[in-house]
């Protein structure tokens, strides 16, 4: 796993690569909130929530930007 922290003072916005081909899901959330939307969930939506989790973010919304299997496969696991 990759993680690339892209965060301001307001805005968590984390990159993360989760194995396979050169896709990436992405984390965007609010830090006074804690409410994030994830994007293009791919593979393992296990680590994406468990990632979200460690950065006090709380995924409220699931963004599909196509869809290609690499990028919907943790669907049905984020969304249950």
């Amino acid at each position: 796993m990759i993680l690339n922290d892209h965060s301001t003072a307001e805005a968590r916005f984390l990159q993360v690569h989760l194995g396979g081909d050169r896709n990436f899901s992405y984390l965007l959330g609010d830090r006074e909130t804690g409410r994030a939307a994830a994007v293009a969930p791919g593979f393992a939506p296990d680590e994406l929530f468990r990632i979200a989790q460690e950065n006090q973010l709380r995924i409220e919304h699931i963004l599909i930007t196509h869809g290609h299997v690499d990028h919907i496969g943790g669907l049905p696991g984020l969304s249950s």
